[in-house]
């Protein structure tokens, strides 16, 4: 009787057999011989993904797809037999066989579609330029300082880590702007700095664009098809009559017209820095664009050489108030000494003179 129950239930399995084994429960068509199912974290957020489908699939955002699927960012270089990925396309990047819309934590997105690995201390970062990446979180003992992991010790006043360390800053020093958990000089491209000292997003189809206000921007680059007009973006065509777009469009003007001046890139009824010069319709006597050092007008190497109207340049060659002298003392204070010293003096004189008087007629 055992004997015909066993028959049965081989029978039953063999009409039956498991079900394929899926990537942690999660992604179907996984390959599951226990080395293609990876968690990954994005934005913070954990995620079972596969590095190597079955074949004719491909894993995208970790989820294995048709090869065939033309919709895919995957370039293959076996029609998909193989189960993963030779490259990327479009906004997507190549980690472990897949193509990803975001890199892992860890990573970021390079140029050439891939994903590479952040710096040193770094936990996360973003891709900075092509080839470069900024952190925007390091590990508990550093803070992001423009861009790169320093010691919390030695950031100082830059920044003000968070009460219960987690890699990034709370608040920044004077002079510094807040950007995604770290303390900048400048903000990066598409950002400005407030007054409160953090970077806020240039307005609509700004690309690049500077504080007009301490809440407020004007941009100073807008996306190819438009150009800046009175510091916001207009396309090129309404534009026509008071700006001359480059002939390869870039989002700013080659120069302006009618009683509009160019201005670092973009044309205005009236200079918001230097002077109007009507003869050439340029405002004269403007900083380089690149010049983003707090309350510097001049910057020729990366160092003030002159500061902006109310300030003056210290002996650290950044500008303070100029109501305060290199040695940090304000005209009042000073001036309160100049009277103390003074009075003293005069003092002592007097008490001199009383001195040698009475001794005289002694």
């Amino acid at each position: 009787m055992l004997y015909f129950a066993a028959l049965a239930l081989i029978g039953l399995a063999s009409a039956n057999p498991p079900a394929p084994k899926q990537c942690n429960g999660a992604v179907p068509k996984c390959v599951a011989d226990g080395k293609n199912c990876l968690s990954i974290k994005v934005g913070d957020s954990s995620k079972d993904v596969c590095i190597k489908c079955e074949p004719n699939n491909v894993p995208i955002d970790g989820a294995c797809k048709p090869a065939a699927d033309n919709t895919n960012s995957c370039v293959t270089s076996d029609s998909g037999a193989g189960g993963v990925c030779a490259s990327c396309q479009g906004s997507t990047y190549l980690y472990r066989g897949g193509c990803y819309t975001a890199c892992p934590d860890g990573f970021y997105g390079k140029g050439d579609n891939t994903c590479a690995s952040c710096d040193g201390s770094c936990d996360k970062c973003e891709a900075k330029t092509p080839t470069s990446s900024r952190c925007t979180k390091c590990a508990v003992t550093h803070v992001p300082i423009d861009g790169a992991c320093e010691t919390i010790a030695a950031a100082g006043a830059k920044c003000t880590a968070k009460s219960a360390p987690d890699g990034t800053c709370q608040s920044c020093g004077e002079g510094r702007y807040l950007y995604k958990g770290g303390c900048y000089t400048a903000c990066p491209d598409g950002f400005y700095g407030k007054g409160d000292n953090t970077c806020a997003s240039c307005d609509g189809s700004c690309d690049k664009c500077e504080a007009k206000t301490p809440t407020s921007s004007r941009c100073t680059k807008c996306a190819v098809t438009h150009v800046p007009i009175d510091g916001a973006c207009e396309t090129i065509a309404a534009a026509g009559a008071k700006c001359t777009a480059k002939s390869a469009p870039d989002g700013t003007c080659q120069s302006c017209k009618g009683e509009n001046y160019l201005y670092r890139g973009g044309c205005y009824v009236s200079c918001p820095q230097g002077t109007p010069n009507s003869e050439t319709n340029t405002c004269d006597g403007v900083p380089a664009p690149d010049c983003n050092l707090p309350n510097c007008k001049s910057c020729p190497d990366g160092t003030c050489t002159e500061c902006n109207d109310g300030f003056a340049l210290g002996d650290d060659k950044k500008c303070v108030p100029s109501s305060v002298n290199k040695s940090g003392l304000s005209t009042g204070a000073i001036a309160g000494i100049a009277v103390a010293a003074v009075i003293v003096v005069g003092g002592l004189v007097g008490f001199l003179c009383w001195w040698f008087i009475c001794r005289g007629k002694a």
